[in-house]
């Protein structure tokens, strides 16, 4: 078994699962101090991570109180291996729906998200690592 911990730099071993289509899941603190985890699609962009948030979803009310999460990935195929980055996330309006379409293209090999509704609001979260543990059996 090996856990490695370092500050802000993804290790290379672990780059092609944040290319992967796996589902992530990203941990958040609650209104009364709980924990929430929720799956995510995600894309990579250098060392940040990026996914996407609609406005009703209660992962955005908890990121904008407390920007601080988990963001954690089980290889499919080692349930032994994992990555965890934690760090602050950054929120922004999606103007153009660029997550979206970014997503649909890694996860549906289409242009758009089929579901996606002209002018929709979307968040893009940017989470930049301050910590990342990294485990394998």
């Amino acid at each position: 078994m090996s856990i490695s911990v370092s500050d802000t730099t993804i290790p290379t071993e672990f780059l092609p699962l944040l290319e992967s289509v796996t589902v992530a899941f990203i941990a958040t603190t609650g209104p009364a101090g709980e924990p929430q985890a929720s799956p995510v699609w995600f894309d990579r962009d250098g060392e940040t991570v990026r996914f996407a948030v609609t406005p009703e979803t209660q992962k955005l009310k908890n990121m904008r109180r407390d920007p601080r999460i988990a963001f954690s990935i089980v290889d499919p195929e080692n349930n032994g291996r994992y990555i965890e980055i934690r760090g602050a996330v950054v929120i922004a309006l999606d103007q153009q729906d660029e997550i979206g379409n970014r997503l649909a293209r890694k996860y549906l090999n289409l242009d758009r998200l089929p579901w996606a509704k002209p002018n929709a609001e979307r968040w893009i979260c940017t989470l930049s690592p301050t910590r990342i543990i990294t485990h394998v059996t």
